[in-house]
């Protein structure tokens, strides 16, 4: 078996990048963020490449249950306005929500503020 090294992916890889990508990429916008980086493994050939950046992770929100639509969408869109100038003034051009509640009140007060639901399932790695 060859031994797998990983480097940061440079011009000569782009059209692979962008061929291979296709289909497994959530956000091809993302290629263009500026703290975005570009990985590659390869053992004698390519064998992968991963689009990496930087996001704002919202871990959760807690509302409290007796505000009404009206105050909570108020909140939230300050709220935002503050995470935005946190999250661009450290080069990142994502703010991703991750919430455990299947509650409609919630999902009314995201779609109001802006957001839209992710495709796709999330993993996470603790390090």
């Amino acid at each position: 078996m060859k031994n797998v090294s990983v480097r940061f992916a440079e011009s000569r890889d782009a059209q692979n990048i962008l061929e291979w990508a296709k289909g497994h990429i959530g956000n091809e916008s993302a290629f263009a963020y500026p703290a975005a980086k570009i990985l590659a493994s390869e053992n004698g050939r390519q064998l992968q490449y991963a689009l990496i950046h930087s996001v704002c992770m919202l871990e959760g929100l807690a509302p409290n249950p007796d505000a009404t639509d009206l105050e909570l969408v108020r909140g939230l869109k300050m709220m935002i306005d503050a995470i935005k100038v946190l999250a661009l003034t450290s080069g990142m051009k994502e703010i991703i929500a991750l919430t455990t509640a299947v509650d409609e009140k919630l999902e009314r007060l995201m779609v109001k503020t802006g957001w839209e639901e992710m495709p796709f399932s999330a993993w996470r790695l603790r390090l």
